[in-house]
């Protein structure tokens, strides 16, 4: 059971269509890598959750498959099926190790235990860590009460257990950017801090801990998160994004000053002007309208970027910010790139300004095809 896993490698292009399309309520913060659901929500979508050692096992004659018997030392969902049951069999072989017990996900099918997921812990610990969490909500909850919930994940993110620790990062980057905005400010920025410069944190996390900083720290870490931002090692390059996010929530003016210069250095990569991006998309999502000058700022810099126009393109048109539709159409005739003249199309056939209606009538008479083409994916889209 501890082996059941699944492996999928998508392109950074198709992950980016993919967030595009989502309602925005199920988009995750922007500044955390993905992670994979959190095991709140695996309880949440299971019948039955049970926790215990294997304590008997049976292998067949074929030495592959068998069964094991597991030990119900707790249960975190579904006693009422379980009918009192000490012992669940699996039908697996799993040799029984004291050192290992295993977390069971498991669903009833014709009355037969039915167990789809196996997880191995080396303690007991993640029992009291799901049973004293809060409960699950999904996106028709108050934002308020699903940002909350941060604070009691908050406290396990440098946790001693490496799944614990990982399980409440999952929390943080499964929820929404204007969750994590609105509860930021609610915690302590000197564990922030150690966390920031401890180079034994992730560098996935870094993002998320310098925005978090940013939004309970004080004039030094504005100068701290400032240097960082200034003099990126390949480690805090990682977190451009969320370096800036902090340091725009310390210093606003400053903040988004920087982040314009970022955007017209040549000396900055992909992967910074990328990040910009997801900066972009976090603030829009945390503060909507508040930032909207802002992002229109720094977007019509981005558009000047040929690494990333085609993303930039699409985002505008998710957003629906048509204040940059002259800029747009204006990239078309040097656009060389497939992938960038489709994104113009698309923006031009989804905008309602006549400028874009008339791009769009003239380019069915000198590439019909193009026009035929994104069309068709958009309806594919759509449905």
């Amino acid at each position: 059971m501890s082996k059941l896993c699944r492996f999928a490698t998508i392109t950074l292009a198709v992950v980016l269509a993919t967030c595009l399309l989502l309602p925005s309520p199920a988009l995750p913060c922007d500044l955390c890598s993905q992670a994979g659901l959190p095991l709140s929500r695996e309880v949440h979508e299971a019948r039955i959750v049970v926790f215990g050692p294997i304590v008997n096992a049976k292998l067949n004659a074929d030495g592959i498959t068998g069964t094991s018997e597991l030990r119900v030392d707790a249960i975190i969902k579904g006693g009422n099926l379980l009918a009192g049951a000490k012992t669940i069999t699996l039908p697996h072989f799993v040799p029984p190790d004291p050192k290992t017990r295993y977390l069971i996900f498991a669903d009833l099918r014709g009355g037969q235990f039915d167990p789809y997921r196996g997880i191995p812990f080396t303690s007991d610990r993640i029992v009291k860590y799901l049973q004293e969490a809060p409960a699950y909500l999904d996106e028709k909850a108050p934002v308020e009460a699903r940002a909350t919930r941060l604070l009691y994940y908050f406290k396990f993110l440098g946790d001693a257990d490496p799944d614990i620790a990982a399980d409440a990062f999952k929390e943080w980057a499964t929820a929404g950017n204007r969750e994590v905005g609105i509860i930021a400010d609610r915690l302590p920025a000197d564990v922030l801090r150690n966390w920031l410069m401890d180079p034994k944190t992730p560098a996935n996390r870094l993002g998320l801990y310098a925005f978090l900083l940013g939004a309970t720290g004080t004039e030094q870490d504005a100068e701290l998160l400032r240097r960082l931002i200034i003099a990126t090692d390949d480690r805090m390059a990682q977190a451009l994004d969320g370096l800036l996010a902090g340091y725009i929530r310390l210093k606003p003016n400053d903040g988004w000053n920087l982040t314009a210069s970022v955007i017209a250095d040549p000396r900055r990569p992909f992967i910074q002007k990328h990040a910009i991006l997801r900066l972009l998309r976090f603030y829009y999502g945390y503060l909507g309208d508040q930032v909207r000058p802002q992002i229109i700022r720094c977007s019509a810099l981005m558009l000047q970027q040929p690494d990333v126009q085609d993303l930039m393109v699409d985002q505008l048109h998710a957003w629906k910010i048509w204040e940059l539709t002259d800029k747009v159409l204006a990239l078309f005739p040097q656009a060389n790139a497939p992938i960038t003249r489709r994104a113009i199309t698309r923006y031009a056939l989804l905008c309602p300004l006549p400028q874009a209606k008339q791009f769009v009538a003239a380019l069915r008479q000198s590439d019909p095809k193009l026009v035929r083409d994104v069309e068709e994916s958009l309806r594919r889209d759509l449905n």
